[in-house]
């Protein structure tokens, strides 16, 4: 068996209604609620992934590959 090292990216989405008070910056509350894990992206709604093996036949890494 060989050992390999797999770089796996997801790409999600949803999509969240919230209410920001009149003075304060979307941008900003939104990225606020996000760390604090009131805003979160649930599994199942990946839209997008692929994978990279790092050591790869020798190489240093394959290319990406959808899947």
């Amino acid at each position: 068996m060989k050992k390999y090292k797999v770089l796996i990216e997801e790409r999600l989405f949803d999509i969240f209604e919230v209410e920001v008070p009149d003075n304060v910056d979307i941008f900003n509350y939104v990225e606020d609620e996000y760390y604090k894990c009131k805003i979160v992206l649930e599994p199942g709604e990946c839209f997008f992934r692929r994978m990279k093996v790092l050591n790869y036949s020798g190489k240093k890494e394959s290319k990406w590959r959808e899947f």
